[in-house]
């Protein structure tokens, strides 16, 4: 596998002000976003120690702080982020005090893994950590709008216009899928219903219905560039009349 991520939401934080740093999990025991496990004691941070980079959306491009700490729990990982003095990063870092930002994610190597067939979860058992970010997964809107307000850098406006259009092609994507599943069943129920010849002379009546459709499509055009007089287009609709009878 290549470089993977884990993302998590919390909601728990624990704010130094002073020290402009925030303790939270950036991974836990439970099952992620993805629908994916990395054990706590899997984590190989002996490379990432080098260079404690804490990114936001895993973007080399905006980093906001390092890392001061890791530890393993119970419950997952553990880490302490201190967040920059950049007006990005303040950006960031204020938007995480104020819980409008609650996603961490990290960005690892995985090494050993073992999936579940029948319940679908991948559970890493060992990976190299590369980074980790503050995210903006979906969030609330409402949230979100607070947080424009708030924030003084075009690029963390930028981003959060972005995550609210992003948020709301995800909710339309998801009723999107639910619509199919529910025609998908009703078809099945129809096909179970029916016999081939009904569905032959369905499918028939469907190809009959879209070339009516086009051909009162090319009527109405006729008319609006007027290429068509009354004989005509009287003619024209005559014809698509006994085509339908």
């Amino acid at each position: 596998m290549n470089e993977t991520f884990l993302t998590i939401e919390i909601e728990q934080k624990e704010l130094d002000p002073k020290e402009r740093s925030i303790k939270h999990y950036i991974s836990k025991k439970s099952i992620d976003r993805g629908g994916d496990v990395v054990l706590p004691d899997s984590i190989d941070d002996k490379n990432y120690k080098k260079n404690p980079i804490v990114l936001f959306n895993h973007n080399k491009d905006y980093p906001i702080g390092k890392s001061l700490w890791r530890k393993s729990d119970d419950n997952g990982v553990l880490a302490k982020t201190q967040f920059g003095t950049t007006p990005f990063a303040d950006d960031i870092y204020q938007l995480n005090k104020e819980g409008i930002l609650n996603g961490w994610s990290i960005g690892f190597i995985p090494r050993t893994w073992e999936f579940d067939e029948k319940k679908k979860v991948t559970t890493f058992t060992d990976i190299e950590l590369l980074e980790y970010s503050s995210v903006s997964v979906p969030m609330n809107q409402d949230a979100v709008t607070e947080g424009l307000k708030m924030c003084k850098t075009f690029e963390v406006k930028e981003l959060l216009n972005k995550q609210i259009e992003d948020t709301k092609m995800i909710k339309e994507f998801e009723s999107f899928k639910k619509e199919l599943g529910e025609l998908r069943e009703l078809i099945k129920q129809r096909d179970e219903l029916m016999g081939k010849d009904y569905l032959e002379d369905l499918e028939k009546a469907e190809k009959k219905i879209l070339e009516l459709e086009q051909e009162i499509k090319n009527i109405k055009t006729k008319l609006s560039v007027g290429t068509l007089d009354k004989k005509a287009f009287v003619k024209e609709v005559s014809k698509l009349v006994r085509d339908v009878s």
